[in-house]
């Protein structure tokens, strides 16, 4: 059901960024196991939907071999609250720029 939660927000565009969620497994923690994560392309260009970043799951950007890029460092709602704005390790930010007071998600 997991799975299924994520693929909702994917989209089959070429141009589309891709990540990588891990999901907790089945004693509800991270072991960053290929298995426990599912790789989905999202248009950044519109940022993430409400509810895309969620306690207890991990997110990593990647590149076009598919091997990490970046880790989320900090996720918030945007400031019109109609949608959710990320920083990544390698100092990308998808979105509007973060206040810390609408954090949501950090590391």
């Amino acid at each position: 059901m997991r799975r299924e939660f994520f693929r909702t927000y994917s989209t089959e565009k070429s141009i589309d960024d891709k990540f990588r969620v891990f999901l907790p497994n089945i004693h509800d923690f991270i072991d960053w196991k290929d298995e426990n994560s599912i790789i989905i392309s999202l248009n950044t260009f519109e940022t993430f939907e409400l509810g895309f970043f969620r306690i207890g799951y991990d997110y990593n950007s990647l590149d076009e071999t598919l091997e990490k890029k970046a880790h989320v460092s900090c996720a918030a709602v945007s400031k019109d609250k109609r949608k959710e704005v990320a920083n990544f390790s390698d100092g990308e930010t998808f979105g509007d720029e973060i206040k810390e007071s609408r954090a949501i998600w950090m590391t």
